[in-house]
């Protein structure tokens, strides 16, 4: 809706956004994605600059181990505890993935990709300040008539 309404949107006041604010962080960057490949152009204040806005950490080896640890427990007790068939259909999913060589660390995100995406955001902030982004028009698909 917001691409078929507007070709400009202003946003202020984004704060720095830090691993407490990691959904908020997968928000913005969503909606950073949206405008960016709408062509809608962006005015936005920051109480940072556009390079520090995301300080999202990444998880250690054995940092990112003791999560998996955790969740894989928190699965086997549900599988074990509660007979719902949400619950024993993930921990079907569970044991079938790995039988077929998927571990839980493709369910589990060590944060790595949340700050690629985090850096994609960046860099696309970036391009959205250049003269050519500003220049390039919207998709006539979605201007509003």
């Amino acid at each position: 809706a917001i691409a078929r309404m507007y070709g400009v949107v202003f946003i202020s006041d984004v704060p720095q956004l830090t691993n407490r604010f990691a959904q908020q962080a997968r928000r913005f960057i969503t909606l950073l994605d949206y405008l960016y490949n709408n062509k809608i152009k962006l005015v936005m204040s920051s109480a940072v600059p556009i390079d520090e806005i995301f300080r999202l950490d990444v998880k250690t080896p054995d940092e990112f181990d003791q999560q998996l640890d955790s969740a894989e427990d928190l699965l086997n007790k549900q599988s074990e505890y509660t007979r719902d068939a949400k619950t024993a259909s993930a921990s079907a999913w569970w044991h079938e993935s790995q039988r077929d060589g998927i571990s839980l660390a493709s369910v589990y995100q060590s944060g790595a990709a949340e700050q690629f995406a985090a850096a994609r955001a960046v860099s696309r902030l970036h391009e959205m300040q250049s003269d050519l982004y500003w220049r390039t028009p919207r998709p006539a698909s979605l201007v509003a008539s």
